[in-house]
């Protein structure tokens, strides 16, 4: 069963900077947290099919999909944010590639933007079908290949929703020719990453990293024990482009991901 967010009932505050950190709402099951992108998420069109789907129903505990197609790593961080702010049981996660970017289109709900400001409508992950996918439009995070492509199926639901957005794509396409740089991006997410993984740790939050596109040598809290990268995640050639439900890998691979990822979690005792 995939859960939807709840509102906080009580908030504990960090002694840090006094943003929120948990909350202390009563669970009748434990839940286990998704956080990344298109890899990372169950597909509406295959119920029960994904590794997290799988995860969950073994170990009895309750889903919930923050993870989204397309979305960006500061995309990304914004769902560790919610995660800790959840206080999730365990949290599954992903970092992705730098081909992204995050345009803001609205000023935010609260003081700083959350995973509730950014764009969940255009997807074939479940989470665009729950209470994010409700999520007003006051940021978009997602793929440049996307956004800069006219043709593309979710730009037209960008368009529907978005004033002015051919003139935004405009602005994109010359922001991405003459102002991006690449590695530039690549350490901007790198930073952003530091901060919001080690706020996971600090948070008292377990977690497993499964899958990353950003280097995470340097980040020193995330031993063996929260890391298994499986090399499953890149079995594209047992799966047509046609019958991609959204997550990319094919029902076999998704299980043998899945095994992978309950003997990791076994042989480390988490609990």
């Amino acid at each position: 069963m995939v859960a939807q967010l709840v509102a906080p009932a009580e908030t504990i505050t960090s002694n840090i900077d006094h943003r929120p950190v948990f909350t202390l709402d009563k669970y009748p099951m434990k839940r286990l947290f998704v956080c990344g992108d298109s890899y990372m998420t169950p597909a509406v069109s295959r119920p029960g099919t994904h590794f997290a789907e799988l995860l969950a129903e073994d170990l009895g505990y309750e889903l919930v999909c923050l993870a989204r197609g397309g979305i960006s790593n500061l995309g990304i961080c914004l769902q560790l944010q919610e995660a800790c702010q959840q206080r999730a049981d365990l949290i599954l996660i992903n970092t992705t590639t730098s081909d992204r970017v995050e345009i803001p289109l609205r000023a935010p709900q609260t003081q700083e933007y959350t995973i509730r400001d950014v764009a969940y409508l255009h997807t074939a992950s479940v989470s665009s079908y729950g209470s994010l996918g409700e999520n007003p439009l006051n940021m978009i995070s997602d793929t440049l290949y996307g956004l800069l492509t006219a043709d593309r199926e979710w730009f037209q639901k960008y368009q529907e929703r978005v004033d002015h957005m051919p003139q935004r794509q405009q602005a994109l396409r010359q922001y991405f020719q003459y102002l991006r740089s690449e590695i530039w991006q690549q350490q901007i997410d790198r930073w952003c990453l530091y901060r919001h993984l080690h706020e996971v740790r600090t948070a008292g939050c377990d977690y497993l990293m499964v899958l990353s596109a950003v280097d995470l040598t340097d980040m020193w809290w995330i031993t063996e024990r929260h890391q298994l990268l499986t090399q499953a995640h890149g079995q594209f050639s047992r799966l047509a482009p046609d019958l991609d439900p959204g997550y990319h890998i094919c029902e076999q691979d998704q299980q043998h991901i899945f095994r992978e990822i309950l003997e990791h979690l076994r042989k480390h005792d988490f609990s």
